[in-house]
């Protein structure tokens, strides 16, 4: 594991491959996202809408994003 900068992490997310995400949610619970496709960056808000592969559709803001791909991430 090795710790990645925040706008490196969006790179990752950004080129549209399936990535592991964890993040937390404004009540500090962790989600976990295995194999998200991001499809929408909204740069305004920062924040990215990821397709699971159930078909479900998440958006997040990135700073909430701690680790990617096993990797920490930091600001």
């Amino acid at each position: 594991m090795k710790a990645l900068h925040i706008n490196v992490a969006k790179k990752m997310l950004e080129a549209g491959q399936p990535v592991d995400i964890k993040l937390w949610k404004s009540n500090g619970e962790i989600l976990h996202y295995k194999d998200a496709i991001c499809f929408s960056k909204h740069t305004r808000g920062d924040s990215y809408k990821v397709k699971l592969p159930s078909g479900q559709i998440r958006q997040f803001r990135a700073v909430m994003i701690f680790e990617i791909n096993d990797n920490t991430v930091y600001l």
